[in-house]
């Protein structure tokens, strides 16, 4: 694209760090808004604070076999990617469904 004067313009959605439905909702105002964006960058964040009623695709995961039931589960195993090689996360999860 040129900037500048009489170039053309270039509409951006840019957020860094959407705790959780904060993407969601972030991507229902871009795709509600009166005008197209041309790009799009979101820096996700805080899976674990995601929520089923705000969810963009939950007929995704329920192809999945994900349901509103399975829905706090598959958030909170989100932050193992990030967690200690102790695994505390994976261990708390498992505790906290009596397992």
């Amino acid at each position: 694209l040129a900037w500048g004067r009489g170039a053309a313009v270039c509409r951006v959605a840019v957020a860094k760090h959407l705790c959780g439905e904060g993407t969601d909702l972030a991507l229902r105002s871009i795709a509600a808004a009166p005008r197209h964006f041309d790009c799009v960058c979101i820096a996700t964040c805080c899976h674990h604070r995601c929520e089923w009623g705000t969810f963009v695709n939950t007929d995704a995961l329920q192809a999945w076999g994900v349901d509103r039931a399975h829905f706090a589960t598959v958030c909170a195993m989100t932050h193992w990617a990030v967690e200690t090689r102790e695994g505390r996360g994976a261990r708390n999860l498992v505790a906290g469904a009596g397992g």
